[in-house]
């Protein structure tokens, strides 16, 4: 019996689970794979501190323009939310690369 659903196929997946399982995964680079796990405490750290610093942003305006005060701190949120997902996504290539070998 045909499946009268456009969007699955005969394989009972949708089109967007047969374009995922057929994407290719990240690369993993084994020179950087060591800083992964210092590149997510890093990034985490900043992030902290940056949240604990959110009371001085007000004054920091006031004294110093506030586009240059919320520019430099959306540059430093951006770098430490960067950091951490390049740690986390290296850590998980990493995991994915380890499992995929053992098969």
């Amino acid at each position: 019996m045909a499946n009268s659903n456009p969007g699955i196929r005969s394989t009972g997946r949708c089109r967007y689970e047969e374009s995922a399982a057929r994407a290719p995964l990240p690369e993993f680079d084994s020179r950087t794979e060591p800083l992964a796990i210092p590149a997510i405490v890093l990034g985490v750290a900043l992030v902290i501190a940056a949240l604990a610093s959110l009371d001085h942003l007000p004054r920091w305006a006031a004294d110093y323009s506030a586009i240059l005060v919320y520019c430099a701190f959306f540059l430093y949120m951006s770098l430490a939310g960067r950091l951490t997902w390049w740690g986390v996504d290296t850590v998980m290539a990493r995991i994915r690369t380890t499992r995929r070998s053992r098969r």
